[in-house]
């Protein structure tokens, strides 16, 4: 055994976070641990990796009790982590991100040998797929490429245990393979890889071993030969879960958002399309593709140069997020942690700051009405607080998701953009998700569903529009009605 996690311990105010867990992991394995969201899965990872300590119990590696205090300590002792949220220098560029603190030097002086930095750095891009110059600023850098960052920076570093949280929900197929290969490798070298995952046909995919946490306890490790899906799902939720399938009882209507002739320049290239009144319109296409700047171009953070909008059959114009939200457009972005939530506002806040006028008493908001809003939507998610007053920042990824998706249910928007809203989301959220959603579609609100998850994105879009460089490049019907293949191909560069 490499690793030994021993009644490992942890409470945040209100909350068990894990309580007396413990399970070994195997050198040169692939260790997938699950669970649903607050299950303890990220918190047990930040105190092997020094981010929290434990409460109480110990952590061994190769039989030897090891105190774990810091990032650096970890690190020191071949333990390296890939967040789920980017943890990188926004306006340094790739080489300095990946090599931060161990920038190589020139023989005999203290300066940066930036030739053998550049050098290096292009060796790890190549070896995680990623073909873009290492000069490049991370802030100019799409999220999915983000996270391929992440993971050259770990792989620099050599270390024998590599922990990934949720390292395929922020990029396309296309990485998503990429980066199995790279475990696969990885293993081969006697690197162990302790691998996070809501995604379960990862699991069977690469996995040797899955243990599964539930309500911060554990419950059981599993070689992934010897068991299935049904037996996994049901030791997260604690009982069977039928496979959910996306429900479809909505006839769309008329056409109520319609996009023409959208372009920017280096981003978007003549995109065309409309959404009728319940319909869902999903989008797919590999990191690169534009979908994201497509969203923010219609919400007027990225300003187009030519194009126009319509709500209703009528031309509207938005500069701004403010403007969107004002002339009905909802939008909820693929990066909750920096662009979303409100990490120190608590949870009423957090639900209802986009709308604060609906609960104003002349130019007061109401806290009464704040809070009743709040309460409905925590209960209607089935959000996992220990109070109102918690902040979201204490709030596992798939809770934070959930209050912002009650964010966008307060306001009446008629045309709503979802980037990535299943996002390390779990089995049960998922499904809980798409019943808003399609909630959402049933109140005759037009939805744009932006996914990289190609099953998802079949099951549960009327219609599919591929992008591929900025452009449209095919249309095509949902719900089971088209295969895979077909999209790939229409998203794969010519």
């Amino acid at each position: 055994m490499l690793l030994e996690i021993k009644s490992i311990s942890k409470s945040f105010p209100g909350v068990q976070a894990l309580d007396d867990v413990s399970f070994d992991v195997e050198e040169g394995r692939v260790h997938a641990l699950v669970g649903e969201n607050g299950a303890g899965k990220t918190t047990l990872m930040n105190i092997v990796s020094g981010i929290l300590k434990p409460d109480s119990g110990e952590i061994r590696l190769n039989g030897e009790p090891v105190e774990i205090d810091t990032p650096k300590n970890a690190i020191s002792l071949g333990i390296s982590m890939i967040f789920q949220e980017i943890n990188l220098i926004p306006n340094m560029n790739i080489a300095e991100n990946i090599f931060i603190d161990r920038l190589p030097k020139k023989r005999g002086y203290p300066l940066v040998n930036w030739k053998k930095l550049y050098a290096q750095a292009e060796k790890l891009l190549d070896t995680v797929g990623l073909h873009v110059s290492p000069r490049t600023k991370i802030s100019s850098l799409a999220v999915g490429q983000q996270q391929m960052i992440q993971l050259a920076k770990a792989i620099s570093r050599d270390a024998k245990i590599i922990i990934m949280d949720e390292p395929t929900a922020s990029i396309a197929d296309s990485e998503t393979r990429k980066l199995f290969e790279i475990i696969k490798k990885l293993r081969q070298q006697k690197k162990t890889v302790i691998y996070i995952s809501h995604r379960l046909e990862e699991i069977f995919e690469i996995a040797d071993k899955v243990t599964v946490l539930r309500n911060g306890k554990y419950i059981d490790t599993l070689l992934v030969k010897e068991t299935d899906r049904e037996e996994i799902v049901s030791k997260m939720v604690g009982k069977y879960m039928e496979k959910m399938e996306a429900k479809r009882d909505v006839v769309p209507g008329n056409v109520i958002f319609k996009v023409k002739n959208l372009t920017k320049s280096d981003m978007l290239k003549n995109i065309s399309f409309d959404v009728k009144e319940g319909e869902i319109v999903g989008f797919y296409g590999l990191i690169g593709a534009g979908r994201t700047e497509l969203a923010l171009s219609i919400l007027g953070v990225y300003p187009s140069e030519s194009g126009e909008l319509y709500l209703d059959g009528k031309k509207v114009k938005v500069k701004s997020p403010k403007d969107a939200i004002r002339q009905g457009i909802g939008y909820l972005s693929e990066d909750r942690q920096d662009k979303s939530i409100f990490p120190i506002m608590n949870i009423k806040e957090n639900i209802t700051i986009s709308n604060l006028n609906s609960y104003s008493r002349l130019i007061f908001p109401s806290a009464k009405r704040e809070l009743e809003v709040s309460k409905k939507m925590v209960d209607r998610l089935k959000i996992r607080i220990s109070s109102m007053r918690q902040k979201a920042m204490n709030l596992s990824g798939g809770n934070q998701q959930k209050v912002l998706v009650s964010r966008l249910l307060t306001l009446t928007p008629k045309v709503v953009i979802l980037d990535e809203p299943t996002k390390g989301i779990d089995v049960g959220a998922k499904a809980e998700i798409h019943a808003l959603i399609e909630e959402l579609s049933e109140r005759k609100i037009g939805i744009v569903f932006i996914s990289s998850d190609l099953p998802e994105i079949i099951s549960f879009s009327d219609r599919i529009v591929v992008m591929r460089e900025g452009e449209i490049s095919g249309i095509f019907p949902g719900r089971g009605e088209t295969r895979q293949e077909k999209l790939l191909k229409a998203a794969s560069p010519i």
